[in-house]
């Protein structure tokens, strides 16, 4: 609730024309600006000052021994399937990914990241590592990432930061 303020003054600054609109109205259709696209993974710098805070969790070599694994050209329905519904602009902002043990999800998720410039975050939830199936470091892991971003979103967590040391994050 406190970043809502900050989010509706991003998106109102990003298309003023969408004033008076909810915040879930606002977010609808919403794509990453020209400081987002064309970057690549290797580009993203992260906010310093966050990381002693949210201590993000470590993704490069999940990412890059996962990725390796994915067999490309297979699940082209799924990337298809991902790439309408990221591209209409219409229903919902999250897409889950349910299937069985083995087939692909995380390989997939790491691909996309890897060569998809619009995903921006990541999270690889590992059965065996209590740290990776942890909801508070995966949204803590998140943030971070989001932050790297989103210029308005890192600053409205740098706003709050000093509530979040008090409560004890």
């Amino acid at each position: 609730n406190e970043l809502r303020p900050a989010l509706e003054a991003a998106l109102q600054e990003a298309d003023p024309s969408r004033s008076g609109a909810t915040l879930r109205e606002k977010l609808q259709g919403w794509r990453p600006g020209p400081t987002l696209q064309g970057s690549t993974p290797s580009q993203r710098e992260p906010p310093c000052d966050l990381e002693k805070i949210l201590r993000p969790l470590p993704f490069e070599a999940d990412i890059k021994r996962e990725s390796s694994r994915f067999v490309a050209g297979t699940r082209t329905w799924l990337f298809n399937k991902i790439d309408a519904w990221r591209s209409t602009g219409r229903g919902s902002r999250c897409m889950v990914l349910l299937g069985d043990p083995g087939f692909g999800k995380t390989a997939l998720c790491a691909a996309l990241y890897s060569q998809w410039p619009a995903v921006v975050a990541i999270h690889l939830c590992r059965h065996g590592d209590t740290e990776k199936r942890d909801v508070r470091r995966m949204m803590t892991s998140l943030a971070f990432q989001l932050a790297s971003w989103v210029p308005q979103y890192y600053d409205a967590l740098q706003e709050i930061l000093p509530r979040l040391q008090l409560a004890g994050m």
